[in-house]
């Protein structure tokens, strides 16, 4: 059951702080379509917890634990969130969310509400009830097809996976079928089960399993070697410090991309794993030689999906492969795990040393849904300008690349 939103002084708690962008109502309900400035308090967390847990697919940085990290120490105040509830007398429970910021796309600084996402979430799939969810689904359909804001003019949902009901549902839906476009195309890398969870022997050629037995025979040569494995909330703190220590120390330090390049950046990581941590949501992996840690794997699951996040090794020992060793081993402890419905690499478009990882792509778009009367003008255009930035961003690459 979810927390219920009590009415308060004749409005829902929702369309009280937030402002309406559109109503629908359904043969026994009301629905709201709204945009909260906050979600703060008690009341609101806890439903959005719930919703967490029963969501049709799962999306980590969404749920509280890491997106009230994130906020906090990353958005610069700029989040808001558009939820759907379903009111039912005077009770209101909340069917939908997802984290959104107002941007302006291209040179002609089209305004639009943009599902947030940032450099350490590049997932943007909204949290979606899964009870009676072709209700919601139907909803949020007729809510957005009439919906309205005073600045935006689309909604743009980033990092949206290909396969699934929400994408299936608005891209085939009548409502929407003038007013919606996907664009930015983009494939990463990500793991189905393999075959009798024999993830080495599947993936693996006879040459790569040499040289990677090769190298770790090498590396064992200078001490003990051990794989560990740290989920519990007392004992991975020190893996964590390790890890921050490890990332600043290598070219990622040199680069200013590392967590501990910012303070914000290294609390938000360190409340994040720490929050996933206490919800049995994550393990962070090491290789160690002679006790002392040589790479370090932070991986996220969430409802059998997983997310290996962050990934550091000591540039000492690089010659030895310790992060493919890391890797690899991370990965068939993760396809023997009975839960285990996919991998997520959430890498870069097309990249292909996690590609050799993790080569069951998926692919993703940016999702555009027109709002107001020139919603299918709108579209087009927006939809035109994220394609072209797209492949400005690649031509760019490539000359770098030479």
């Amino acid at each position: 059951m979810h927390a219920l939103l009590k009415e308060t002084q004749n409005k829902t708690l929702l369309s009280q702080s937030a402002k309406t962008l559109s109503t629908y109502q359904s043969q026994n309900a009301k629905w709201y379509l709204t945009l909260l400035d906050s979600i703060e308090g008690d009341l609101i967390q806890t439903s959005l917890k719930q919703l967490t847990d029963k969501a049709i697919v799962a999306n980590p940085f969404y749920e509280p634990s890491i997106l009230n990290a994130a906020v906090e120490h990353l958005s610069n105040g700029e989040v808001q969130y558009l939820a759907l509830s379903k009111q039912q007398g005077d009770e209101e429970a909340l069917k939908f969310f997802m984290p959104v910021t107002l941007r302006r796309i291209g040179i002609s600084r089209t305004q639009v509400l943009q599902s947030w996402t940032h450099q350490y979430a590049p997932l943007g799939m909204p949290l979606i009830d899964e009870e009676n969810h072709n209700d919601t689904l139907t909803a949020f359909i007729n809510c957005i097809h009439d919906a309205k804001h005073d600045k935006a003019t689309a909604i743009t949902i980033e990092y949206l996976a290909k396969e699934g009901e929400f994408i299936n549902a608005l891209y085939n839906s009548t409502e929407l079928s003038n007013e919606l476009l996907l664009a930015n195309s983009m494939s990463r890398a990500g793991l189905i089960p393999p075959k009798n969870q024999d993830y080495i022997n599947t993936h693996f050629s006879g040459k790569r399993k040499l040289r990677l037995n090769k190298a770790k025979r090498e590396i064992e040569k200078l001490g003990k070697l051990s794989f560990n494995s740290f989920s519990d909330k007392q004992k991975t703190q020190q893996p964590l410090e390790t890890f921050l220590k490890i990332e600043a120390s290598g070219w990622k330090g040199h680069k200013k991309t590392a967590f501990k390049s910012s303070q914000a950046d290294t609390a938000f990581c360190t409340k994040a794993v720490t929050e996933m941590v206490e919800k049995g949501q994550c393990t962070i992996h090491t290789l160690d030689l002679n006790n002392e840690t040589i790479a370090s794997l932070i991986c996220f699951n969430s409802k059998g999906y997983f997310y290996p996040w962050k990934i550091a090794f000591n540039e000492a020992y690089a010659k030895f492969s310790v992060g493919n060793l890391l890797v690899t081993h991370a990965t068939t402890q993760i396809a023997n795990n009975k839960n285990f419905v996919g991998l997520d690499s959430l890498a870069a478009d097309y990249n292909q040393t996690a590609l050799r990882f993790w080569p069951d792509e998926k692919q993703f778009f940016t999702m555009v849904i027109g709002l107001g009367e020139n919603a299918t003008k709108t579209v087009l255009q927006i939809s035109s300008e994220l394609n072209r930035i797209k492949g400005l961003k690649i031509k760019v690459k490539k000359l770098l690349n030479k």
